[in-house]
Formats: structure tokens, C-alpha cells, sequence
């Protein structure tokens, strides 16, 4: 991967065929993100037995496609918290180019928020991407994360019927079970 913001989309400045997140069983990477206020934080500690956090951003058609099936599982399971983690702009162009600066990714980040209604905590990376990076870089995957920081649920893509069986699995007590399987976004009619 050559520079982190690019100018236009290419599958080749991505490894699709290795995920390289961190693994069930493994320590969330240690990584500062900021809110929306501006204040700089870790991923822990967080409010709910478990954290699912999405990566995400406005021009990623898989994260915006799925958004309607993750606040199905906001609403379905109130013991669990909630966040998208605003990452480089998946397919960046002449409307919504790549980011240029904090401020920028920040702003692109609450009109997720406010224009788009996104209800979840919206959490913003570094210009860098460290955090999406640290997070194996692909632009719309999901982790579960206990509250000792470990993962215990993950998938390069988010399916949210497969978020969803594993979080009812893990808040029944037993393990989730594999990663979702890919599932392309529907074209609107």
C-alpha cells in the first residue's frame, strides 16, 4: 500500500486475499482515535459488556449498505456498545475527495453523524490511518471486543446477520463462531 490517502480507488492497494487484523484471542491494538468533540481516547474501556466496532466512511458502498442491518443489532441488543471507526475514504472522487488533514476526516465523520443519522459513536482514526492499519486496512470490517480488550469476534467484511449470531452467542456465554461470509451490496432501484 502506497500512500494511505489515495486520490481514486484501486483493488491493488489492498491485500484482499489476506486479512491481516488481529486475530480472535488477541489483545485490541493500542491505538488512539479521536471522538468527535476532539478528545483523544483508546478503543477501552467502553460502556456494554462488548464492543462492535465497524470500520467504515461515507463513501464505502459495503459499510453504507450495511447500515440499516447494524442498527437493527443497536436496538436488538442495548448491552452491547456500538461504534463506526471513520477510516480513509474508500472510493474517494470529485464530490468527496480523499482527506486532507484531521479536521477534514472530522468533518466527513459528523456529517456521517448528523446529515446521514448514523446512531452510533462515531469515532475518527489519524490522518496516517494507525488505527485502520493496526486493524488490517480493509474498508468495512467488523470486531467484537470483550471487556478485557481482547477480540473475540472479527470479519474483513461486516455481514450484520453474521455480527449479529455471533453477539447473541457471546452474550449467551459461548464463543462466536466463524467470520461472516462476504455479501456485495445491493444496487438500489
Amino acid at each position: 500500500m502506497a500512500r494511505y490517502n489515495y486520490d481514486s480507488f484501486s483493488a491493488k492497494q489492498y491485500d484482499l486475499a489476506h486479512f491481516r487484523g488481529p486475530r480472535v484471542g488477541q489483545k485490541v491494538p493500542d491505538v488512539t482515535v479521536t471522538t468527535l468533540d476532539g478528545e483523544r481516547r483508546s478503543l477501552t474501556p467502553f460502556d456494554g459488556e462488548f464492543l462492535v466496532l465497524e470500520l467504515g466512511s461515507l463513501t464505502c458502498p459495503l459499510f453504507q449498505s450495511r447500515r440499516g442491518g447494524m442498527a437493527k443489532l443497536v436496538r436488538a441488543y442495548p448491552r452491547a456498545h456500538f461504534a463506526v471507526l471513520y477510516v480513509r475514504e474508500a472510493h474517494p472522487g470529485r464530490t468527496l475527495p480523499a482527506h486532507c488533514d484531521l479536521q477534514d476526516k472530522r468533518a466527513r465523520a459528523r456529517h456521517l453523524r448528523d446529515e446521514d443519522g448514523e446512531g452510533r459513536e462515531v469515532l475518527v482514526d489519524d490522518i496516517e490511518g494507525t488505527a485502520h492499519r493496526a486493524f488490517g486496512a480493509y474498508p468495512n470490517a467488523v470486531f467484537i471486543i470483550n471487556r478485557n480488550g481482547c477480540v473475540v469476534y472479527r470479519s474483513a467484511w461486516n455481514n450484520p446477520r453474521a455480527t449479529g449470531r455471533a453477539l447473541r452467542r457471546l452474550l449467551a456465554g459461548r464463543p462466536a463462531q466463524a467470520e461472516g461470509a462476504f455479501v456485495p451490496p445491493l444496487p438500489p432501484v
